[in-house]
C-alpha cells in the first residue's frame, strides 16, 4: 500500500455519469465502461440546491453491453435510489447494487414537479477484478 493510503484509482474504475448541472427535466447520463470489474456498482447521488417544494428526483441505473450502439440500455433490476421529494438539499446518498451483468452502466434521473429545478450529479464506481 502506498505511504499515503490505498491506491483507490488502481483498485476501482470511477466515472461521472451525470455531470454537475441544474436539472429541470430527465437526464440520461453517460455510460461508464466497467469491463474489468466485478458485478457490484456503487453509485453516489449528489443533490445540491433543490428549492422546489414539489420537485421529485428518481435515479435508476441502466446497463448495456456496447454503450447503446446495438444493445440498448435497460434498467438494472433493483438498482434505484429512494425518491427525493421536496426541498431536500445538500445531500449525498451512496448505494451499492450487486447485479450488474453488462459492460457499460449509466444513470438515469427523472425530474418531476410543477417547476422542477435542482443541482445534481451522479458518480459510479466498480471494483476492478482484472488488472
Amino acid at each position: 500500500m502506498p505511504a499515503g493510503g490505498a491506491d483507490l484509482q488502481g483498485l476501482f474504475t470511477v466515472g461521472q455519469s451525470i455531470a454537475p448541472q441544474t436539472a429541470t427535466a430527465t437526464i440520461t447520463g453517460s455510460g461508464i465502461d466497467f469491463r474489468d470489474c466485478g458485478p457490484e456498482v456503487t453509485a453516489a447521488e449528489c443533490i445540491g440546491v433543490n428549492p422546489g417544494n414539489d420537485t421529485t428526483l428518481d435515479t435508476t441505473l441502466q446497463e448495456s453491453q456496447d454503450d447503446g450502439v446495438l444493445d440498448a440500455y435497460v434498467a438494472i433490476t433493483g438498482a434505484a435510489f429512494t425518491q427525493v421529494v421536496g426541498d431536500t438539499e445538500n445531500q449525498v446518498t451512496c448505494r451499492t447494487f450487486y447485479n450488474r451483468a453488462e459492460r457499460y452502466v449509466r444513470a438515469l434521473m427523472t425530474v418531476g414537479g410543477t417547476s422542477p429545478t435542482a443541482i445534481v450529479c451522479v458518480l459510479l464506481a466498480c471494483r476492478k477484478v482484472a488488472f
